[in-house]
């Protein structure tokens, strides 16, 4: 595995080392500008100082709840290609990446993964990628449909048509459906990048093709959806700031959106000043969108380190046993 995954880096490591610096650079554009900003609204930010302890049990709980059906994701998917990911894998693997992608641009977190599966359960580099392709069609799909649902709502109980959101968020569907239906007969020639999103597409057409797939992923999408609405609540109540649930339950959608701009280490910036932007267009204000993603920064990081570190030490020590007796995963696939 660690040969492998040095080999990874190294393939790429003169193509992007400007591409790093630009990523940082970007980084440290947007956090000061944030800082800049949240200058002028002190009184906002040192609500942050009024947290009490009892706020903060709820903050991580709702976290925890809401870190199961996202790593149910990859149980599931895995599972339709033929691997059964143990607890360790499918759970604690995603605390691991979670910490990695808080301080790795460029989404490095996914080498790990993927280096790491393909160790233990010889679980097919092609296959991975059609994982990481077939759960963010998905989830474009799954919440533009919720977002298109809670602006009709908007609509209805507070008579405000937003065209701007609208058309931002029908954006977001019309991307991903052709990406939901493609089909990799369609693409021609033998250039690297059109192999690989051939190889991509041919497990994604495996997966799309099972309708109780299908079906188990929306669910869970949904059931992340909600938690996450829960999780904005609770820091909303917790900061003392006033919350409207309609709007609240749009922007909670709109900010799970942010996976997409994965910009900067963790999305350091960028998720702060998308989800300011989206809390001041469904009137629940810039400065507290802002704060808000402070807050709940501040409980995963602490969560994912954690987490993360723990998991990240059992793994290591299972990879360890593994190099002196063969796993009973090993030989289930083939590249």
């Amino acid at each position: 595995m660690y040969t492998r995954l040095n080999a990874i880096f190294a393939q790429g490591t003169g193509q992007t080392k400007f591409k790093s610096i630009l990523t940082w650079g970007f980084t440290f554009a947007v956090t000061s500008a944030i800082v800049y900003y949240l200058l002028g609204e002190t009184d906002k930010v040192t609500q942050l100082l009024t947290v009490r302890p009892v706020n903060l049990i709820w903050l991580f709980g709702a976290w925890l709840l809401l870190s199961i059906p996202r790593a149910l994701v990859q149980k599931v998917t895995a599972r339709k290609l033929g691997v059964d990911l143990d607890f360790i894998d499918w759970y604690g693997l995603s605390m691991v990446t979670n910490l990695i992608n808080m301080f790795v641009p460029a989404r490095g977190d996914y080498l790990v993964s993927a280096a790491y599966l393909k160790k233990k359960y010889s679980f097919p580099f092609k296959h991975f990628g059609s994982m990481v392709y077939g759960n963010a069609v998905l989830l474009a799909v799954v919440l533009t449909i919720e977002g298109c649902v809670a602006l009709v709502l908007i609509g209805i109980t507070e008579d405000e048509w937003n065209l701007t959101v609208w058309w931002a968020i029908i954006a977001v569907g019309i991307v991903a459906l052709p990406f939901a239906l493609f089909s990799q007969r369609y693409l021609k020639g033998e250039h690297w990048i059109i192999r690989k999103l051939r190889t991509a597409l041919e497990g994604w057409e495996l997966l799309r093709s099972d309708s109780s797939y299908i079906v188990q992923m929306v669910l869970l999408i949904m059931a992340s959806s909600f938690v996450f609405f829960l999780w904005m609540y609770v820091s909303y109540y917790t900061l003392d700031f006033s919350v409207r649930v309609i709007p609240l339950f749009f922007a909670a959608i709109a900010t799970q959106m942010s996976f997409f701009f994965s910009l900067t280490p963790g999305n350091l910036g960028v998720r702060e000043a998308l989800v300011g932007f989206i809390s001041d267009m469904t009137g629940l204000g810039f400065a507290e969108g802002v704060t808000i993603t402070l807050l709940q920064r501040a409980v995963s990081t602490i969560a994912f380190v954690i987490m993360g570190g723990l998991f990240g030490l059992i793994m290591w020590q299972d990879l360890m046993r593994g190099q002196d007796e063969p796993s009973e995963h090993n030989g289930q696939h083939e590249q």
